[in-house]
């Protein structure tokens, strides 16, 4: 359970924050440092001494904090000491002395004994300290309340008094993840001299600086309170991603790949190095030492490896450090700003129809417009959010809350309207400044349909260049993150955007430095302060905010914590307390059910769980199917479910103060089997033209059910067989799950048939060899001439006394053997076939082809 917060530290940081909530401007210095001691006019401590606990996040010079961050030799070796991510031990500084003059003697260079015997005890272990000394040091073993009394005694011994407090251990632990936004890329820590390539950074590979605006919080609530300290840890890197891995963009060298590039910044060549993402992934960071190498040991793990290897990596089961604020600046590269400002510093429009970028989406093979890529790439936010949340609640970290922060609006300056007062209006060209190698820039003017509005101001349909990265890719992306600050529990820290209304880019001239105004770095200012030398293009500050800018996104960090990390009473007092709050659990089942609610296979119950208010998460429990419960003090926990049918995951999670979320229930249906179906009517035999037959079928399905039977006609309806020939009969079967199965029944139409007579005769007469033979064909009416097809007709010899075929078939037809002949009056459909003189004495079959499809036969004896 965290330890109790001091009231001082709520009232200091309600009265930080009090100024902040009715003006973005930035004040520097923020809040004065608090006093060491009683200092002048000292009278002694009313409960008979006074405690401080010394800075941890403390200035090392004016402007630049300790991080106590150890680069390493190789980029996988960077850590943060481990005594100060995770102490031994926690100083409390005590002063008891009850004279001004004891003060000052003991808080000099050379402390002076006083006349005094002071006696110390900690009342957890029992431990004294006892001596002339009035300001100790006591050490505590972990956060928390300890119990301390002090004695004083005269020099003769005569006890002067006691007195007992509680002293409370508390520190922040504050954790910064994520890109150059959390880093503090624009604003660099130490400025490049004349004759330096680069400026350094806190951490150069990835651009972390004091001035960033998480670090200017942490050191605010640091000097708020001078009982309450800070731990803060960023791990954010520039150029870092959630999980999209970006590959190394073609030089020069490469002069095809370059031109493609240049002109479709989204086209990377099919082998082009991984550069890496960094939240989730390895990543091979902003600024590496050596450009060229990427072998496993160039890339820095990603930030999710770093924290835990930093708070978890051997450290107990219930000793792990919970984050008390969980800083997240991320997905402003994963969305593609960067070739998103870099097309539409290339092409005077980027975005007219004329110029097309890289399709993102598989097997693609054409380019898109830049409006449909933008499209694309947002649309994958949301998953991307959700799979970092997915990782953030698998560390092993309790976290009490996370914020993520609005990205800014970086276009607009103010211009004056007519009543003096100052509006935000849109750039009228950002960018002018980088000197691309063939001098291009991008137009805050160009408008897509040519007409340019007057008075100037932002465009509401977006069809300038900026207006669309404003309005479209900027507010959509930070709609992306309020979504999944809902959706993930965590804080929005919003107001950014609109605080930088008016302090973009353009304000002032964009290569001085000292432009109150403006918020935001140029390339100009970023070339000038932290490099490459002579290179603004090569920069990495542009368009990020500077250090004015990085103080206005502090504000809001800090307006947005102000309920978290306080609690204030109606009288004004400010501490903690025991929080209710229930924890919350949920259960994320993969892969998703289908629409029906059923899948096709076994499936994985991923149960997660976050802490209400400001408990820690202390376990989940669940069970399958009324099993006996398990528990598990790690989320998410994988629950598989296999079998067969309805299952039921019931689930609830408990923090360390025993509060419990309802029990909660989620059902899994698995059905592997495919539905059955039979169909009884029609079969595969030949039906007479306009017979009636009924169709009927059946389907079935005993896992989730049948979902749909449907026929090529329902049940209880009547066959086709109005028309002759081939036709085909189709059942296809569906369960709820999803399976399908399908039948067919192929079945012929034939004409009636009533028989067929030679010369009058049914074929039991011999017929003279030679003659022409007259065979008549009853089909049951009158079916129109070309009813039988001459041309696949023919005879074929046949072993009189066994009906054996020999030989080959004749196609009598082509020899102009077979004749036929219709008489419409009749409805009489008749052949003559004209017969060979060397067929005497031998037997022979005739196969007439009928246009329904049937094979009419006859055998022929001949004499």
């Amino acid at each position: 359970m965290r330890p109790p917060r001091s009231a001082a530290a709520g009232i200091l940081l309600l009265a930080l924050l009090a100024p902040l909530a009715a003006s973005a401007q930035p004040i520097d210095p923020i809040v004065p440092e608090p006093d060491p001691g009683p200092g002048s006019g000292f009278t002694p401590p009313e409960d008979g001494f006074s405690w401080l606990a010394p800075e941890r996040f403390r200035e090392q010079s004016p402007g630049h904090y300790n991080f106590r961050w150890v680069a390493g030799a190789t980029a996988s070796d960077g850590h943060y000491e481990t005594d100060y991510v995770r102490p031994e031990s926690w100083p409390i500084e005590v002063n008891g002395c009850r004279t001004a003059e004891d003060y000052a003697a003991q808080a000099g260079a050379d402390p002076v004994p006083t006349l005094n015997t002071y006696t110390f005890i900690t009342a957890h272990d029992g431990h004294r300290i006892s001596g002339p000394e009035c300001l100790v040091t006591l050490d505590f073993p972990s956060e928390g309340s300890y119990d301390v009394r002090m004695l004083v005694n005269s020099p003769e011994g005569v006890e002067l008094g006691a007195w007992e407090q509680t002293v409370t251990v508390n520190d922040l632990l504050i954790v910064q993840i994520g890109d150059s936004y959390g880093s503090g890329e624009g604003a660099v820590e130490w400025a490049r001299g004349p004759d330096d390539q680069y400026g350094r950074w806190v951490d150069d590979r990835c651009h972390r600086s004091s001035y960033a605006a998480s670090a200017q919080a942490a050191r605010d609530l640091e000097r708020a309170d001078p009982r309450t300290t800070v731990t803060y840890l960023s791990f954010a890197c520039s150029g870092g991603t959630i999980d999209r891995d970006y590959q190394r963009a073609p030089g020069m060298d490469q002069p095809i790949e370059f031109a493609i590039h240049t002109v479709d910044p989204y086209f990377y060549p099919a082998d082009a190095p991984i550069e890496g993402s960094g939240v989730l992934g390895r990543y091979r960071g902003v600024q590496p030492d050596a450009p060229d190498d990427y072998s496993p040991g160039a890339y820095i793990p990603s930030q999710m490896a770093q924290l835990h290897a930093a708070l978890v990596a051997g450290v107990p089961e219930g000793q792990v450090r919970q984050i008390d604020a969980l800083m997240v600046s991320a997905g402003g590269n994963d969305a593609g700003f960067g070739p998103l400002a870099a097309a539409c510093v290339v092409h005077d429009n980027c975005l007219h129809p004329k110029h097309v970028y890289t399709d993102p989406r598989p097997g693609a093979t054409s380019s898109i417009p830049l409006a449909l890529r933008v499209q694309l790439d947002m649309g994958e936010m949301p998953a991307r959010y959700d799979r970092l949340a997915m990782a953030l609640d698998g560390l092993g970290v309790p976290i009490s809350d996370t914020y993520i922060t609005e990205y800014p609006d970086p276009g607009t300056e103010f211009r004056t309207d007519g009543g003096g007062s100052p509006v935000p209006e849109e750039c009228e060209e950002i960018l002018e400044d980088v000197k691309w190698e063939f001098g291009m820039e991008i137009e805050g003017r160009q408008w897509v349909g040519g007409v340019d509005p007057d008075p100037p101001g932002p465009d509401p349909s977006n069809t300038t260049e900026l207006g669309f990265a404003r309005f479209t890719f900027m507010g959509g992306l930070n709609a992306h993150i309020r979504q999944a600050a809902a959706r993930h529990d965590w804080h929005y820290v919003g107001g950014v955007a609109e605080a930088f209304q008016g302090h973009g880019y353009c304000v002032g001239a964009n290569d001085d430095p000292d432009v109150p105004d403006r918020w935001i770095q140029t390339a100009a200012v970023a070339e000038l302060q932290q490099g490459p030398k002579g290179d603004r293009s090569g920069g990495k500050g542009t368009l990020h905010p500077n250090r004015r800018g990085n103080q206005a996104v502090k504000e809001q960090i800090l307006i947005t914590a102000q309920e978290q990390l306080t609690t204030q009473e109606p009288d004004g007092g400010v501490h903690h307390r025991f929080d209710p709050t229930a924890p919350t659990a949920t259960a994320v089942v993969d892969p998703r059910a289908n629409v029906n609610g059923w899948h096709t296979d076994s499936v994985e119950v991923t149960l997660g769980a976050v802490a209400g208010g400001r408990n820690t998460l202390h376990r989940v429990e669940w069970s399958v199917d009324g099993a006996p419960q398990l528990t598990s003090a790690t989320v998410p926990v994988a629950v598989p479910v296999t079998r067969e049918g309805v299952s039921v995951v019931r689930y609830r999670a408990v923090d360390t103060a025993e509060n419990s979320s309802p029990w909660q229930e989620v059902t899994v249906q698995i059905d592997r089997v495919a539905p059955s179906l039979e169909i009884i009517r029609p079969v595969a035999v030949p039906y007479t033209l306009d017979e009636a037959v009924t169709i009927d079928f059946t389907c079935a399905d005993e896992g989730s059910g049948v979902s749909s039977c449907l026929g090529s006609a329902a049940v209880g309806t009547a066959l086709d067989t109005a028309t002759v020939g081939e036709h085909r009969f189709t059942v296809e079967a569906t369960d709820l799950a999803g399976h399908d199965v399908t039948e067919v029944v192929d079945y012929q139409v034939w004409y009636p048939f009533g028989g067929m007579t030679l010369n009058g005769n049914n074929g039991a007469v011999p017929i003279q060899a030679g003659s022409t033979v007259v065979i008549r064909l009853d089909l049951g009416g009158d079916r129109g001439p070309g009813v039988i097809d001459l041309s696949a007709s023919s005879s074929q010899a046949v072993a009189c006394d066994t009906g054996q075929l020999l030989g080959e078939r004749d196609p009598i037809a082509t020899k102009g053997q077979l004749h036929a002949s219709y008489s419409s009056g009749r409805g009489e459909h008749s052949v003559d076939w004209a017969t060979d003189k060397t067929w005497r004495g031998t037997c022979r079959e005739l196969a007439l082809v009928v246009a329904d499809g049937s094979v009419r036969t006859v055998l022929v004896t001949f004499r």
